[in-house]
């Protein structure tokens, strides 16, 4: 098996990840203020999913306060984005990163091994394709598919920060990655591309 490939989230995105962790904590107080008060950001946060990310006014109180100066356009518009989303779906992936991907893709496959229909594929593909000003709707539509299952799917925050970020790179390693890990169960079965199929599937039954 080879080891995951995906690039993981820095200690600033794990902290932003973490707060919206602890808007969503049962605790009657903790950093992120009392029950009542996380309550309400997390449904102004929702709200943001109406809107392109950033644009939506209710939510600048909760997330513009914990960005970087520097932060580009694109990754203003992901911290937006991943908090609307969790918002949503306040179930956290955190998996040991030195073992398994955890990426998207990752949490797609969990999605397609819970028994969705043949047309999630189609899905992922659309989401693997499509460009920045679409991925919002994208994403919006595979969180709710996540969120509705019998035993929802979880979704590394952290991760998903960390690859939106990187999304318009020219060599698309973060759709590479999700890819990689959403067909991984795939790949793994398949024979080496220097043994003839035939061969492998004799050196099996053996």
């Amino acid at each position: 098996m080879s080891p995951p490939r995906q690039s993981w989230p820095t200690e600033a995105e794990k902290r932003f990840a973490g707060y919206l962790a602890e808007l969503a904590s049962d605790e009657e107080w903790n950093g992120a203020g009392s029950r009542s008060e996380r309550r309400a950001a997390l449904h102004a946060l929702k709200r943001g999913l109406r809107a392109d990310p950033g644009l939506a006014p209710e939510t600048w109180r909760h997330v513009n306060g914990l960005l970087a100066d520097d932060l580009d356009s694109v990754s203003v518009s992901a911290h937006y984005l991943v908090a609307s989303l969790f918002a949503t779906h306040q179930l956290s992936w955190e998996g040991e990163r030195s073992k398994e991907p955890t990426n998207f893709g990752a949490s797609f496959a969990r999605l397609r091994d819970s028994g969705s229909g043949p047309t999630l594929e189609n899905r992922f593909v659309g989401l693997l394709k499509c460009r920045w000003p679409a991925l919002p709707a994208h994403l919006r539509r595979a969180v709710g598919l996540m969120r509705t299952r019998d035993m929802p799917i979880l979704i590394d925050w952290a991760q998903l920060l960390h690859d939106l970020r990187q999304w318009q790179r020219r060599d698309k390693a973060v759709q590479r990655e999700w890819a990689r890990a959403y067909w991984r169960e795939f790949a793994e079965k398949k024979p080496p591309l220097d043994v003839p199929a035939e061969i492998a599937a004799a050196e099996v039954e053996v």
